[in-house]
């Protein structure tokens, strides 16, 4: 996934998606979605979506934190070189922001490169543990340690 963009776009395209002082932190998702294809960029993250017009070299989705992505962003509005527009690719093994390398693993980023199979949503395992419901008085709560040891009804 390779695009050209409007780094400033870019970053109005994120506050639009991320900032909603009606929900909770808690609430809206740490991912952000970006979906680049027919030389369009759409960002997207807990329902909201905002599109601008990119170069788009090659197409996919990827996911990654928001709050990451907005800070290396604007790292790079005293960057001359990419004051106006800035590349960036994500690979199977990193992502590259202009002149910046890093490797995807720290970056925590999910890629598809074929925007068919991505999903709309992705979220990080511990969103979905704060939506568990709480046990009902008088029932136990899971023993992970005795999985397997149900003998079945009373």
């Amino acid at each position: 996934m390779r695009f050209l963009v409007v780094r400033t776009e870019l970053l109005r395209m994120l506050s639009i998606v991320t900032v909603d002082n009606s929900t909770p932190p808690q609430a809206r998702g740490e991912l952000v979605r970006i979906h680049a294809e027919h030389n369009l960029l759409s960002v997207s993250c807990s329902g909201d979506e905002a599109q601008c017009s990119a170069l788009v070299a090659s197409r996919g989705v990827c996911f990654l934190r928001h709050v990451k992505l907005r800070e290396l962003l604007r790292a790079y509005s005293g960057d001359e070189r990419h004051q106006d527009e800035i590349e960036i690719e994500v690979t199977p093994h990193s992502i590259r922001f202009g002149e910046t390398l890093l490797p995807r693993g720290g970056w925590e980023i999910s890629l598809f490169l074929n925007p068919e199979l991505a999903p709309h949503e992705l979220r990080f395992h511990e969103e979905f543990l704060d939506e568990r419901t709480t046990p009902v008085q008088g029932e136990e709560p899971c023993k992970p340690t005795q999985r397997g040891l149900w003998d079945g009804p009373d």
